[in-house]
């Protein structure tokens, strides 16, 4: 099990566009591509999430289920 934690940077917003936004945190180092379920920590909360790894860019992509707020 692996644990990142980072800042949410802005993207591209193409997963907003297809109605699956994503928060997307910058990698420290470089994790194995895939797509997987996951939770995303925020103020205290736990929410499921799929995640998507972009190794090459050092990218980690969460769409937070079921949740429909900004957090930019």
């Amino acid at each position: 099990m692996h644990k990142v934690s980072g800042i949410v940077v802005e993207g591209q917003k193409r997963g907003a566009g297809l109605g699956f936004p994503t928060a997307n945190v910058r990698l420290r180092e470089k994790l194995e591509s895939g797509v997987y379920a996951g939770l995303v920590a925020l103020e205290g909360k736990k929410h499921p999430a799929a995640v998507f790894i972009w190794p090459d860019k050092l990218l980690l992509e969460a769409h937070i289920l079921d949740f429909k707020y900004t957090i930019y």
